[in-house]
């Protein structure tokens, strides 16, 4: 869920009720055990990213009703979350960073400066199309009213199931890269 476009979400079908307080919940829990230790850097790493999701994880849902229910107010207090939402992917990345190199060789991670640096980028741009609507500098948002469609299909037998897909260039777009 952490590359699932905000506009489009590839898997928005999948968003269940509850879900971001777990995240909040798991990254309490992980600070609370991430001082202290030579693996405090991991548990610290993915409070971060649970951080993320915590917002994230439902914020392409929430924007979309906003938008198609005309709740104009409601957009406007879902730009904080944007907003708030690229200083917690800076700070995951900054962990990330660090977990990085510390296990690795840093041949590799400009793979993870395009992933992460362009959901940022995708983020500014999404709050800054919200803006332009509000404002009125554009009378509508056209990826908000396309349909979702399930990612696997009419015949989903994942319903009630978590996401568990790694492939970034399939989940952060609906076209073909």
């Amino acid at each position: 869920m952490l590359y699932n476009d905000c506009f489009s979400g590839v898997f928005d079908c999948k968003v269940r009720d509850g879900q971001p307080e777990k995240y909040r919940e798991s990254a309490e829990r992980l600070r609370r055990i991430s001082t202290g230790n030579e693996y405090s850097y991991i548990f610290e790493n993915i409070a971060n990213l649970c951080e993320v999701l915590a917002v994230k994880y439902d914020l392409g849902v929430r924007t979309r009703k906003a938008y198609t229910e005309g709740k104009k107010d409601d957009l406007a207090r879902l730009l904080s979350d944007y907003d708030g939402l690229i200083l917690k992917i800076e700070r995951f990345y900054e962990s990330f960073e660090k977990q990085w190199m510390h296990e690795n060789k840093p041949f590799g991670f400009e793979v993870q400066d395009v992933r992460i640096g362009g959901l940022i980028m995708r983020i500014r741009h999404c709050a800054k199309r919200i803006g332009a609507y509000l404002n009125g500098e554009t009378d509508r948002i056209e990826e908000l009213e396309a349909p979702v469609l399930n990612f696997y299909g009419e015949n989903d037998t994942t319903a009630n199931e978590a996401v568990v897909f790694n492939n970034w260039a399939k989940t952060f777009t609906v076209n073909n890269v």
